[in-house]
């Protein structure tokens, strides 16, 4: 991502069964961070100073200031003019003043890259993860899957 994340999208409405997804890199260096830092709430100000490490401090107004300019975009304003209110486990939606244009959003952080989904009037989610062995693949899909999931599984993984 660009320090400057706004000269890359064109603010553009969202269509009726559109999904927009963005794959953000979280890791910039401290100067260009700081200036993201001008998009983001005093709030979120203060959330990033109480980071003990200053890598992760720098990965939060990144990642603050990507989906600011993302949503910014869709509603064709100014990321900074953006509230949010927050949910009971901290997942933060559009304060009802953007209510208006139905959008929803979901973000995903995993190390040094955020991933961000956006649609309009459904909800949306999505998850970033590292790809790892799993010996217990098997054990769980008994446990949890349905015996057609566990086909299609079996299909996409052989030797399962």
């Amino acid at each position: 991502m660009s320090p400057y994340p706004q000269s890359r999208l064109t603010p553009a409405p969202l269509l009726e069964d559109e999904i927009r997804v963005w794959i953000v890199s979280l890791a910039l260096e401290p100067e260009p961070a700081e200036r993201l830092s001008r998009l983001l709430s005093d709030e979120e100000q203060e959330r990033a100073a109480r980071f003990r490490l200053r890598r992760d401090a720098i990965r939060f107004r990144v990642s603050r200031a990507a989906l600011r300019t993302i949503l910014g975009a869709c509603l064709g304003v100014e990321p900074q003019v953006l509230d949010f209110r927050y949910g009971p486990r901290g997942k933060p939606e559009l304060a009802p003043r953007f209510g208006r244009a139905g959008l929803q959003f979901n973000a995903s952080h995993w190390e040094g890259v955020g991933l961000y989904a956006v649609t309009a009037w459904r909800r949306v989610g999505v998850d970033i993860e590292r790809v790892r062995p799993m010996p217990d693949l098997e054990a769980i899909a008994e446990r949890r899957f349905s015996l057609h999931e566990q086909g299609e599984l079996r299909r996409l993984a052989p030797g399962l």
